[in-house]
């Protein structure tokens, strides 16, 4: 195929199959967890890191990471105040991200064509760096759910339970929260602010339709995360379609599908 000889395809589809497969393995703790809403409060900080990179003329893609960590970490120890509830602490922080952004938008025009590619996408802005960073985190994360998935399968079940049973909760919640903010952070260029939520979370939950057991959870969320990676791109291109309303109708697709095949095997 054609297509596959331009080098910018060649570095959207690896780098998205790279972020597909990590976003799958962590995110199903996330919707167990019922902490998606995470998603929203990481993004807006990685977003203004992202403006404050290009105001400084810094590497975009560290400031995003730098400033989702900060957030990751300013929910976890909001969250263990127990002061104010955990959706009410992520909103803030979303918020007050949010604000700043537009804010330093509204006195920056001429960084707007620069982020243009963050906000709606651009295929052309994907480039070797995504690559190198996106394989070395699904890498980490491989390595890393292999020593502490059952601490973190317990903290997505029972936190109190975890808590008093398990040696290095803490240490294991806080890096959970690190991590998933360095997926989002590489996860924005690729698969842009504005339809990143359907990406990460759509995926996550088709297990819930099709899938009986935590094993089946993560094939099935996997499956799905690169086959609509891979469709979306081809189909992008040869029937030239909006990117992002692609890939989301293909993950609404597996949604039905998988609804379907729960309703047949329950029969």
């Amino acid at each position: 195929m054609e297509i596959l000889s331009y080098s910018f395809f060649q570095n959207a589809l690896i780098a998205g199959i790279f972020i597909a497969i990590s976003s799958a393995i962590i995110w199903n703790y996330i919707v167990i967890r019922r902490e998606v809403q995470i998603w929203h409060t990481i993004a807006n900080a990685s977003f203004l890191g992202i403006i404050i990179g290009l105001i400084f003329q810094i590497t975009s893609e560290i400031t995003a990471i730098i400033f989702s960590i900060i957030a990751a970490i300013a929910v976890y120890f909001l969250e263990k105040s127990k002061k104010i509830t955990s959706d009410s602490i992520m909103e803030y922080i979303s918020q007050i991200s949010m604000a700043l952004w537009i804010f330093l938008l509204s006195f920056l025009p001429g960084l707007k064509v620069d982020i243009f590619s963050f906000l709606f996408w651009n295929i052309l802005a994907v480039n070797t760096f995504d690559i190198y960073i996106s394989w070395a985190l699904l890498i980490f994360i491989w390595i890393y759910f292999y020593f502490l998935w059952k601490i973190l399968l317990w903290n997505s079940i029972s936190f109190e339970i975890s808590k008093a049973t398990q040696k290095y909760w803490d240490l294991a919640n806080i890096s959970f929260l690190i991590l998933t903010s360095l997926l989002i952070a590489v996860s924005i260029k690729i698969f842009w602010i504005l339809l990143i939520w359907a990406f990460l979370v759509l995926p996550a939950n088709i297990w819930k339709l099709a899938g009986n057991s935590f094993k089946q959870m993560k094939h099935i969320s996997i499956i799905s995360s690169l086959s609509s990676v891979i469709l979306w791109l081809f189909w992008s291109y040869y029937f030239d379609a909006s990117p992002g309303a692609t890939i989301v109708l293909i993950l609404w697709i597996w949604v039905i599908l998988a609804a379907i095949i729960w309703k047949i095997l329950k029969k």
